[in-house]
């Protein structure tokens, strides 16, 4: 990839959490919009959390968002950009075409199917 973006340094406990649900950081950032939907996230991730401490993993959380803003932006053209562009590898090319004719190659095939139409009919 053409960036790379770190974890946020919040406590790491809830930082082991959040990595068991979100495997990336990208993944991360793309799971709050907002404060009030990271202090949601915060809130339903650890539900026994004392308020102060949410407080603070929520601010740490947002500061880290808005100082990766740029970082995450560029990674995730990057994703997109591998996900839409990869080309189909040799096997999905060949499963994809017609199946191979007995004898003759495709134009042998195309003739035999001909053939055996006409006779049936």
């Amino acid at each position: 990839m053409g960036s790379h973006v770190e974890w946020p340094l919040i406590d790491p406990g809830v930082l082991s959490h959040l990595q068991l649900l979100y495997p990336t950081p990208l993944q991360l950032e793309a799971a709050f919009d907002d404060e009030g939907d990271c202090e949601a996230l915060v809130a339903c991730g650890f539900p026994a959390i004392v308020d102060e401490m949410k407080m603070d993993v929520v601010a740490q959380l947002m500061l880290w968002k808005w100082d990766n803003e740029r970082p995450l932006k560029r990674l995730r053209l990057c994703v997109a950009a591998d996900q839409l562009f990869r080309l189909a590898t040799g096997d999905n090319l060949t499963r994809a075409g017609p199946p191979p004719s007995s004898k003759g190659g495709l134009k042998g095939g195309l003739k035999a199917g001909l053939k055996g139409g006409l006779k049936g009919s």
